[in-house]
């Protein structure tokens, strides 16, 4: 089965709540790496895994992508004097709380606010 070939062989099981998991799942998804490899970065280097300010501007572009989206399918529902879907609008909200998120990461790894 091949675990008898693991440099790792301790495993330590930990309890988070849906929102702390969530966090964790988001920001290590940002930096291109499991759970389990950001926790042993935070834990034995005492930091988290960085990503290069191209990998930034990347992210930063996307998310300016999505943001347009969004505004282009709420202005054709204003135009044709229709209610937004509340989807968009969640999604919208959503969308700027991962925005504050990354800055935060960014500013933390010396990358440049989005």
């Amino acid at each position: 089965m091949g675990s008898e070939n693991r440099k790792r062989n301790n495993m330590i099981p930990i309890r988070l709540s849906d929102e702390e998991h969530t966090q964790l799942q988001l920001r290590s998804e940002i930096v291109g790496v499991t759970i389990p490899a950001y926790l042993r970065c935070l834990a034995i280097h005492a930091e988290a895994p960085t990503i290069s300010k191209v990998e930034w501007k990347a992210i930063r572009d996307e998310l300016r992508r999505i943001r347009r989206t969004l505004d282009v399918m709420s202005d054709d529902y204003t135009f044709n004097s229709e209610p937004v879907p509340p989807e968009i609008e969640v999604m919208s909200k959503s969308l700027e709380e991962i925005k504050i998120m990354v800055t935060a990461l960014a500013e933390k790894s010396g990358g440049k606010k989005t």
